[in-house]
């Protein structure tokens, strides 16, 4: 099916952002399409704060963000109640003996832009009117005003200077509930579709500090995407659930037992295990979730045994994820006091990065099983960080 739309990256966004903030008439509202889990409202949270922030003068966290998301709303909690006041004396000399009027009360969404910009920690706000096309035509109607920017109001009430209005939705391809949004706020807003973008991805999830592991996987696999919503009712691999994916897998990864060797039914050695290898098939499906666990499995990286012989001079793979897939391994295997030590030693010429959560877990292993510490460099370690240890441990 072909999109009418134009389509859009993370990066080329905030691009569009910046530009839209300079124009001479002020900025226009922009909507954002496209299928689930590619980071939409993500963006308007958090990449969108960031390109206001250097345009204003200011710091991110002074561009707070209201999110409403007009599916679950009624039209009164956005745009507020009709209720009748009394009429004065010079608008009955216009209007006839009419004592009472009706109006409307205080929009919710204006009080609340009022009050967040009354705070002396926020000089902008984005207003972001979410899954805007699953809202009722109702709903949808209170929304126009305010993407309307000579307009920039609900029910007449006119919105702060300094909000900035966006709306996201799914297309009615994606069997999310999603219509399509009315024609006349089409033709007020600037439209585009997000498509799924791996540099930028990566990019983000490398600012974020994720999981390394994934990470690796990410860039070497040849990962199966579902860049449309399957036919079938299942678990789907998205930017979204490959995050959250990648959280399992860190969580799994700070388990003791984390590195030890299985074998699936067909005779595979895996180092995931198939109970995890099935909570992570539960958010980006069984065929990308098979792929992740296959590609653990097969990484490069020395045994055990030859880190436990010689941890200074065997090898130190390049990557992060690598690295923290070779030392899980190691303490996972590891079985006296001499083998930990040993990966400690091992683990101190890892990335600077994973070498106090890596620490911390070799100290919590020699503790459990009441193994005597006497490394030199174990010690240094201890008194460095010891600090941070409570924390490490959870």
């Amino acid at each position: 099916m072909t999109s009418h739309i134009p389509t859009t990256t993370i990066p080329n966004l905030e691009k569009q952002v910046r530009l839209n903030l300079k124009r001479a008439n002020g900025w226009q509202p922009m909507y954002v399409q496209g299928a689930p889990g590619l980071a939409k409202t993500y963006f308007w949270k958090n990449n969108a704060p960031e390109v206001i922030a250097n345009e204003l003068g200011c710091k991110p966290e002074e561009v707070g963000v209201i999110l409403i998301n007009p599916a679950i709303q009624d039209g009164v909690a956005i745009g507020g109640v009709t209720v009748p006041f009394a009429t004065t004396e010079e608008e009955r000399e216009i209007l006839g003996d009419y004592k009472l009027m009706t109006g409307f009360t205080l929009s919710p969404v204006v009080a609340a832009a009022k009050r967040m910009l009354a705070l002396p920690q926020y000089t902008a706000v984005i207003l972001l009117w979410d899954e805007l096309p699953q809202a009722r035509d109702a709903e949808q109607r209170v929304t126009i005003n305010s993407q309307d920017r000579s307009e920039h109001s609900i029910n007449g009430q006119d919105l702060p200077k300094n909000v900035f209005v966006a709306a996201t939705g799914n297309r009615s391809i994606d069997k999310s509930g999603a219509g399509r949004i009315f024609a006349m706020l089409r033709n007020r807003v600037i439209s585009s579709e997000m498509i799924f973008n791996l540099a930028s991805l990566l990019k983000h999830w490398d600012k974020m500090g994720w999981n390394p592991v994934v990470r690796e996987w990410l860039e070497a696999a040849d990962i199966p995407w579902d860049h449309a919503v399957p036919s079938e009712d299942r678990p789907f691999c998205t930017p979204r659930s490959v995050e959250h994916a990648g959280e399992i897998l860190d969580t799994y990864m700070a388990e003791a037992e984390f590195g030890s060797a299985t074998e699936n039914d067909g005779g595979d050695v895996m180092f995931v295990p198939a109970w995890v290898r099935d909570m992570i098939a539960g958010v980006i499906g069984i065929e990308a979730a098979t792929s992740l666990v296959r590609f653990i499995s097969k990484m490069d990286c020395p045994s055990p045994s030859e880190i436990f012989s010689d941890p200074q001079g065997t090898s130190m793979p390049d990557g992060m994820g690598s690295q923290m897939f070779a030392c899980n391994r190691a303490l996972a295997n590891a079985e006296t006091a001499d083998q930990a030590e040993a990966a400690f030693a091992y683990i101190l010429r890892a990335l600077p990065e994973l070498r106090i959560t890596l620490g911390a877990k070799v100290l919590n292993l020699m503790t459990e099983n009441r193994w005597t510490n006497t490394s030199d460099e174990t010690n240094a370690f201890i008194v460095k960080y010891s600090d941070m240890f409570p924390i490490l441990r959870g």
